[in-house]
C-alpha cells in the first residue's frame, strides 16, 4: 500500500510550468510537465534556474545549474530552442537527457507528465470475465423457445418412485445470462452440497505490491495526458462535462481550444458560447457577463465589463493615461477584463501577476495578453462549493489494472488463483460461482458501470462520505488502518415450497447476502463472537437493495441467486432422502483456468484537510480477495413451507397447456395457421406459469373443459416436447404448404397423444420417448364423418353440376377463359425472366414490362366477358348479405384485438412487443374496413348495371357517368389486393382462403359454380393488373426493390392458370 499526498497547488505549479510563455504558432499534440525554470547559458545550453519538488525533472535527479544540451539526442542551445522542442517528446515514456554539471557530462532519465489534446470515444461499458465466454446478445425469445431456455427456476417436478426430474421455469430478458443449466448444477450440487469458491492472490501478486513504487505524477495530468488511460480520461471527460453544464462534446472543444488551439484575440462563435455558459453554470455570474460584454466589442462594452467586475476605477485610470481617447483606451481594457475575469475565477496569482506585469512593463503587446489569457479560462475550481470539480470527478474514478501498472516504476506481476472447495473443478457449479466472485471486483474497479444505481459509490467516495480518510495531511493513511479487506457473497434466504407428497418444489426469489471483513474486524473477532465488518455495511448494503439492478448489468449476480435454489434443493434432497436419477444427464466440461489476471486498481482521493485546504492521495492496491460461500448449515438461510395440498398449480399448467396444445393441433389441421401459431405460445406460456385460466377471458378464448393431467416429468417433459412439435409442424406448413400431407399424419398423430395422454397417464414416458425418437404410431381409423362443405378451389370440384346453358355458350365461354390462361402462361414466363435482369439491360426489361402489360389486358378482357355473359344472375340480396358479413367479421375482429391489449404479460418487454403487435393488426384490420366500404356502393350499382336487359349498353354509359366511382372502385380492389398480399392473415375476415381462390366475396347461391369461379378469375387478374402497373413506374428508379413483388406476382398467375385450367377439364 502506497499513499502519496499531493497538494493541489503543487498540481497547478507543475501544470502551469508546462503551459509555456508564449503563444505556439502551430497547435502542439502534447502539453509536457517538466517542472523547471530555465536561462540562457550563453548559447552552450539551458541553464536551470528552479527544479520543483516532486517534478518530472526533481525524479530524473536534475538540480539547480545543471546545463541541459540535449534531450533524446536533440540539442538545445538556448531557451528559446528549448521551448520550441519541449512539447515534441511522447509523454511518461523513458527519455536520455545529457547535461553538463559542474563542468561534468552525464546522463540522466527522465519521463515528462503532461496532457493531450481530448476527444470524445465511446466508453467500454462490459465486464470481462476471464475464461467464460461472454453470453450473446439477447433476442426476444418466443414462450416455445423459453421452454428450454430458461434463466428463472419456478418449479421442480420429482417423481419419488423414479427417481425421475423436470423443471419448469421462464425466462426473465432482464438478465443477459443465457439459458441456465439448472439439472447440471443439480447433479454436481448432490455430490458437493456445501461448496465455496475463493479467488485467491497468487505469491508474486504480494510481493509485486509491497515491492512496487509509484511515479509521482500529478492526477490531473495522469488521466488527461497517459496513452494507457484512455478509458479513464473517457469517464473524466463525461464527469467534468456534466460539473460543468455542459456536453462532453463541449468541454472538449474548449478544453482544446484552452490548451491547443492557435488564439485569437476574439475567439470563435461557438468558443464563445461554451465559455459564457461554463462561467454561468459554475457560479461565476460576474465573469460571465464581463466575458459576454468585452467580446461584444467596443471600449463602453469594456468599461461597463470592468465595473461588472468592480474594477470601475481601473476602468477610468486607463481611459484617463489615454488621454481620454476611448479608441486609444480599447486595446489596455480588454486586456484589463480579460485579467480581471482570471482573478474572478481563481487563475494562480503567480500567472496573472505576470501577464499583467509584462502588459505594464510593455514586455507584452495586449492582444497577446488577451490570448495568452485566454489559455487560463478553463476554471476547475466551483464558485459554488469552492471545491475542484477535476478531482471531485476524478474520486468517482478508479484507475483500472493497465492504468496502475502505468503509474508503477516496477512493473505488477502475478496472478490470481482460482480454488475451489468441495467442488468439482470442471462443473458449471463451479464455473457460475467463480463468475460471481470475478464479478464481485467490478464493484470496484468498474464503479462507472453502476453510477445511475441510487447509493453507488467509488472507494474514493465511500471513503470520504465515511469519514475514513485521515483529516491530517502530515499523515497520509486511513483512519483506524482498516487494511485489507474480504468481500463474499452468500445466500440470505432460499423460500421453497413442498408438496405433501415430495412431488413439486416451488421457489421463490432467493435473497443474497453481500459481506466483508477488515484486518481491524479479525483482530476484533478473536475476542467476540460477530465477525462481520462495520465499515463496509453501508457499501454491501446498496448491492442487497438494488440487486436486480446490479444483475441486470453483471448478469453473474444473477446466475448465482439462481444456483443458491439449485444448492438448497440439492441439500433438501439429501436431507429427507428423496431419490433422484440423474444418471442419464451428460453434463457439460468446463475447461476452468488454473489463474487468471490479478486485479490492480489504483485511485486518486481528493478530500479536505483539517486546515480547510483540499488534497489529494493515490493509493494502489491489489483488487479485495474474498468468494462465494455455501457452508453454512441449511438451516441457516434455507426455509422450508409445506403446500396446503398435493393439487399445486404444476396441475393447472399442464392441463391448462394440454387444452392450448390440442386446441392449437386442431386450428393447424383447419388450415388455420396464425390461430395455430397463437395458441402453441399461449400453451408454452400456461406451461411456464405465465398464463392462467382466468387470462383466456380477456383474450376470448375457450378451453373446454378437461380431465386433469397427472403431474409427474415425464408429463412435464412430454407436454414440452408436443407443444413443440405442434409449433414445428404449423411453420412446417407455412412455409412450405407442398409439405401439407407429411405435416397432416403429424398433426393427426399429436391430436391423438393428446387424447391419450388424458386417458392412459401411465404411458407418458413411452410416448416421450416414441415423441423423442420419431417413432410414434399412426393414428386410429376414424370413422365416416359427414360430408364437408365443397372445396374452396377448382381443383377440388368433381362437379359444376347442371351449368343450364346451351352448348356453343359453354364452348364460347371455354374458349374465352383457355385464351385468357394462356395470356397468364405468357406473364408467367416473362416474369420470371425479367427477375433474371440486371440494370444493365434496360432495353430488355422495358421491352418485357410492356408485353406482360399487354397481355394482363388482354386476359383481364377475356374472362371480363365471361364474367359480364354471367353477373346477370347475381342475387343482390345475397351480394349484400355477405357483404354485411365481411363488415362484421372485420368488426368482430378489431374489438377481439382491442380487448387483447388488456391482458398482462410476464414481463414489461413481452407485454410492450403484444401491444405493439396488437395495434398493427388494429390498424390493418380498419384499413381493410374502409376500403372494403369505399369499394361496396360502385360494386352494387355495377352488378345492377349488370342486371339489366342491354348491360352491354348500359355499362358504356355507367362508366361515362361514373369515372370517380370506377377508379373509387379500382383503388380500393387493388388496396384489397395489396394488403392480403402482404398480410395473409387478413383473408381470414376478408372471407378468403387465399388471395386467388377460396372462399369469394362473389360466392353466393344464386351465381352457380360457374359464375362464383368466373368472377373470382376476373378478381384475380384483375388485383395482379392492378398490382402491376404501378411496379412498372416503380421499375424505372430499381429494379431490385420490386423483385421480391415480382416473384410473389407471378406464382400467382400461375396459379391462376391452374385454377382455369382445372375449370376446363371440368367444363367437358
Amino acid at each position: 500500500m502506497h499513499r502519496i499526498w499531493l497538494t493541489i497547488g503543487i498540481i497547478i505549479v507543475l501544470f502551469l510550468t508546462t503551459a509555456g510563455n508564449a503563444v505556439a504558432e502551430k497547435p502542439p499534440k502534447a502539453m509536457s510537465s517538466w517542472g523547471i525554470i530555465i536561462g540562457d547559458a550563453g548559447g552552450q545550453g539551458v541553464v536551470l534556474i528552479g527544479v520543483n519538488n516532486n517534478s518530472p525533472a526533481s525524479t530524473a535527479g536534475l538540480k539547480i545549474q545543471d546545463i541541459l544540451l540535449s534531450i533524446n539526442g536533440v540539442p538545445v542551445h538556448s531557451a528559446a530552442e528549448f521551448r520550441a522542442v519541449k512539447n515534441d517528446f511522447p509523454l511518461y515514456t523513458p527519455l536520455k537527457l545529457v547535461v553538463r554539471r559542474n563542468g561534468t557530462l552525464i546522463e540522466r532519465q527522465i519521463r515528462l507528465s503532461g496532457i493531450i489534446p481530448l476527444e470524445v470515444k465511446p466508453i467500454k461499458s462490459e465486464f470481462i470475465i476471464p475464461g467464460v465466454p461472454p453470453s450473446p446478445t439477447p433476442g426476444e425469445l418466443s414462450a416455445i423457445e423459453a421452454l428450454d431456455q430458461i434463466n428463472v427456476l419456478d418449479q421442480i417436478v420429482l417423481d419419488p418412485g423414479t427417481g425421475k426430474i423436470a423443471v419448469l421455469g421462464h425466462y426473465d430478458t432482464r438478465f443477459n445470462t443465457g439459458p441456465i443449466p439448472y439439472l447440471d448444477m443439480l447433479k454436481t450440487a448432490m455430490l458437493y452440497p456445501k461448496p465455496k469458491f475463493n479467488l485467491n492472490h497468487s505469491p508474486e501478486v504480494k510481493k509485486s505490491e509491497e515491492e512496487s513504487e509509484v511515479w509521482r505524477w500529478p492526477a490531473n495530468e495522469f488521466i488527461l495526458g497517459h496513452p494507457a488511460l484512455e478509458q479513464e480520461r473517457q469517464l473524466l471527460i463525461r464527469l467534468w462535462a456534466k460539473a460543468c453544464g455542459l456536453s462532453p462534446e463541449e468541454l472538449v472543444r474548449l478544453y482544446d481550444y484552452v490548451h491547443f488551439d492557435s488564439k485569437q484575440v476574439v475567439p470563435p462563435s461557438d468558443v464563445q458560447t461554451i465559455q459564457s455558459r461554463i462561467l454561468k453554470n459554475l457560479g461565476f455570474t460576474e465573469a460571465a457577463k464581463a466575458y459576454d460584454l468585452i467580446n461584444q466589442g467596443s471600449t463602453d462594452n469594456a468599461i461597463k465589463a470592468l465595473q461588472v467586475l468592480g474594477r470601475g476605477t481601473e476602468a477610468q485610470a486607463i481611459l484617463s493615461r489615454s488621454g481620454g481617447d476611448p479608441s486609444k483606451a480599447q486595446g489596455a481594457m480588454t486586456a484589463a477584463v480579460y485579467l480581471a475575469i482570471l482573478e474572478n475565477i481563481r487563475a494562480p496569482e503567480a500567472i496573472v501577476a505576470n501577464l499583467r506585469a509584462g502588459l505594464d512593463q510593455d514586455r507584452s503587446t495586449w492582444q497577446e495578453v488577451v490570448m495568452k489569457a485566454q489559455g487560463r479560462m478553463l476554471p476547475t475550481i466551483s464558485n459554488i462549493d469552492k471545491r475542484d470539480i477535476v478531482m471531485l470527478a476524478i474520486n468517482k474514478i478508479l484507475i483500472s489494472s493497465k492504468g496502475t501498472s502505468a503509474i508503477m516504476k516496477n512493473p505488477l506481476e502475478g496472478e490470481v488463483v482460482l480454488d475451489p472447495i468441495n467442488l468439482d473443478r470442471t462443473s458449471q457449479l463451479t464455473r457460475i460461482l467463480y463468475e460471481a466472485d470475478y464479478s464481485l471486483k467490478s464493484l470496484v474497479v468498474m464503479p462507472q458501470l453502476y453510477w445511475h444505481i441510487p447509493g453507488s459509490m467509488s472507494q474514493p467516495e465511500y471513503y470520504i462520505h465515511k469519514g475514513l480518510i485521515d483529516k491530517n495531511p502530515s499523515k497520509p493513511d486511513l483512519t483506524n488502518h482498516i487494511g485489507s479487506t474480504d468481500f463474499w457473497i452468500e445466500p440470505k434466504l432460499v423460500a421453497m415450497t413442498v408438496s405433501p407428497d415430495h412431488r413439486v418444489v416451488s421457489f421463490g426469489l432467493p435473497q443474497m447476502d453481500f459481506k466483508s471483513i477488515t484486518s481491524l474486524d479479525k483482530e476484533y473477532a478473536k475476542g467476540h463472537s460477530d465477525d462481520v465488518s462495520n465499515y463496509y455495511n453501508e457499501w454491501c448494503a446498496v448491492l442487497i437493495n438494488h440487486y436486480d439492478e446490479y444483475a441486470r448489468i453483471t448478469p453473474a449476480f444473477h446466475k448465482v441467486r439462481e444456483a443458491a435454489k439449485i444448492i438448497a434443493l440439492a441439500n433438501w434432497l439429501i436431507t429427507n432422502k428423496v431419490p433422484v436419477d440423474l444418471s442419464g444427464l451428460r453434463q457439460e466440461k468446463w475447461d476452468a483456468p488454473q489463474r487468471v489476471p490479478g486485479f490492480w486498481k489504483s485511485s486518486f482521493i481528493y478530500a479536505q484537510a483539517e486546515d480547510g485546504t483540499y488534497a489529494s492521495f493515490i493509493s494502489d492496491k491489489a483488487s479485495f480477495s474474498g468468494g462465494v460461500v455455501f457452508t453454512k448449515p441449511m438451516s441457516n438461510w434455507t426455509k422450508v413451507t409445506p403446500a396446503p395440498q398435493t393439487e399445486t398449480a404444476v396441475l393447472s399448467q399442464l392441463t391448462l397447456s394440454a387444452g392450448l396444445g390440442q386446441k392449437a393441433v386442431l386450428a393447424a389441421q383447419a388450415g388455420n395457421l396464425e390461430d395455430a401459431r397463437y395458441l402453441a405460445e399461449l400453451s408454452a406460456q400456461a406451461m411456464s406459469g405465465r398464463l392462467a385460466q382466468g387470462d383466456l377471458a380477456k383474450l376470448k378464448i375457450s378451453v373446454p373443459e378437461a380431465k386433469p393431467i397427472p403431474v409427474s416429468p415425464a408429463n412435464v417433459q412430454l407436454q414440452k416436447e408436443m407443444i413443440k412439435k405442434t409449433y414445428q409442424q404449423i411453420t412446417v406448413l407455412k412455409q412450405n404448404p407442398a409439405s401439407a400431407q407429411t405435416a397432416t399424419v403429424a398433426l393427426n398423430q399429436l391430436s391423438n397423444l393428446y387424447d391419450q395422454v388424458r386417458d392412459k397417464p401411465a404411458a407418458a414416458s413411452d410416448y416421450l420417448i416414441q415423441l423423442q425418437t420419431g417413432k410414434l404410431p399412426p393414428p386410429p381409423a376414424v370413422k365416416a364423418t359427414a360430408a364437408r362443405t365443397p372445396a374452396e378451389t377448382i381443383c377440388g370440384e368433381s362437379s359444376l353440376g347442371d351449368l343450364g346453358m346451351p352448348a356453343e355458350r359453354l364452348e364460347y365461354l371455354t374458349r374465352r377463359m383457355k385464351d385468357a390462361q394462356d395470356r397468364l402462361k405468357h406473364i408467367n414466363e416473362a416474369l420470371r425472366k425479367l427477375i433474371a435482369l440486371n440494370m444493365a439491360q434496360q432495353a430488355e426489361i422495358d421491352k418485357l414490362t410492356a408485353e406482360i402489360t399487354e397481355e394482363y389486358n388482354k386476359a383481364w378482357d377475356r374472362v371480363g366477358d365471361v364474367v359480364i355473359d354471367l353477373l346477370k344472375d347475381v342475387s343482390m340480396d345475397a351480394f349484400e348479405a355477405v357483404h354485411a358479413k365481411r363488415i362484421k367479421d372485420l368488426d368482430d375482429a378489431i374489438s377481439g384485438k382491442i380487448a387483447a391489449k388488456t391482458a398482462t404479460w410476464y414481463n414489461e418487454a413481452a407485454q410492450k412487443a403484444m401491444e405493439k403487435s396488437l395495434d398493427d393488426d388494429i390498424k390493418l384490420l380498419q384499413s381493410a374496413k374502409f376500403h372494403l366500404e369505399e369499394a361496396y356502393e360502385p360494386t352494387k350499382n355495377l352488378i345492377a348495371v349488370f342486371k339489366g336487359a342491354n348491360y352491354y349498353k348500359n355499362i358504356d354509359e355507367w362508366m361515362a357517368k361514373n369515372k370517380d366511382s370506377m377508379e373509387r372502385l379500382k383503388t380500393s380492389w387493388s388496396l384489397l389486393g395489396n394488403l392480403a398480399l402482404e398480410h395473409p392473415a387478413l383473408e381470414k375476415w376478408l372471407g378468403k382462403k387465399s388471395f386467388f381462390y377460396g372462399n369469394r366475396l362473389w360466392q353466393v347461391a344464386a351465381m352457380g359454380r360457374m359464375a362464383y369461379y368466373a368472377w373470382g378469375f376476373f378478381e384475380d387478374i384483375a388485383g395482379q393488373l392492378l398490382i402491376w402497373r404501378p411496379m412498372v413506374n416503380r421499375m424505372q428508379n430499381s429494379l431490385k426493390d420490386n423483385i421480391q413483388g415480382m416473384e410473389r406476382l407471378r406464382e400467382r398467375a400461375a396459379q391462376t392458370s391452374q385454377e382455369i385450367d382445372c375449370l376446363e377439364k371440368l367444363l367437358h
